[in-house]
Order: structure tokens, then sequence, then C-alpha cells
């Protein structure tokens, strides 16, 4: 994960200002999951992204939008220097229970996708 990104994308998640879903990118009341906080700091952060609610992730030219029912689309991804693998490894800990803050606290320690994958195997508790 670029460190820039990885930088920004742990103090947000332990920021307490992002309501937290499962399932879903984001919802239209505003909450996120970890894969869509990452597409809303590509948006904070001048990527050309549309926020869309329903239809898919699409990659379209210049602009990318997303949905809230897929992974988040290739120009986030390249963005924060991750792989498809990594993201739904990421969507795996936030629908399984992992808070913002406790996959905050796993990414500041290690951000490798050897890391998410031993984090998911592990326990909740024994990470």
């Amino acid at each position: 994960m670029n460190e820039d990104v990885k930088t920004q994308f742990v103090n947000a998640l332990m920021s307490g200002e992002y309501p937290q879903i499962k399932g879903r990118l984001h919802d239209e009341f505003g909450g996120v999951c970890a894969n869509g906080l990452l597409c809303e700091l590509a948006i904070q952060n001048g990527l050309n992204v549309q926020r869309v609610i329903g239809g898919y992730a699409v990659d379209r030219g210049t602009w990318t939008q997303y949905s809230g029912d897929f992974g988040p689309p290739t120009a986030v991804m390249n963005w924060a220097g991750i792989d498809e693998k990594w993201s739904q490894f990421l969507a795996r800990l936030n629908d399984t229970g992992y808070t913002f803050q406790e996959i905050g606290e796993q990414l500041k320690h290690d951000s490798s996708t050897s890391a998410l994958f031993r984090a998911i195997c592990a326990p909740k508790g024994e990470k």
C-alpha cells in the first residue's frame, strides 16, 4: 500500500468520523465499509471518482464511478497501491466484525497482503 495513502487511511479509520457498515461500499446514510472509506479518501485527494447509489463499480475513461455494491474500482486501487486480493482481505475483515479501530491498528503495524490474511485467519482477539 502506498505509504501516504496508508497514513491517511489509518488516520481516517481511527478517527471515529465515519460510520462503519458491512456488505456495501457505502449507503445512502453516509455509512462506509473499509473499502468504501478508501474510495472516499480517493475523492478527497482529487481522484476523479463519483459516488453512485446502485449500479456497478466501473472505469470509464477519465472518470470512475463506484456504487455501493462491489469492491473499489481499479482507479482507486491503483491510487492506493493495492490489488484486488488486498481489497478482498480488507472487505473480509470489515464484514466479519472487525471495527475500523481494529483494522486501523492492524494496518498501522503491517499493511501487507500476508498480514491481512493472517488477521483474517486468527480468531478475533488473537490478531
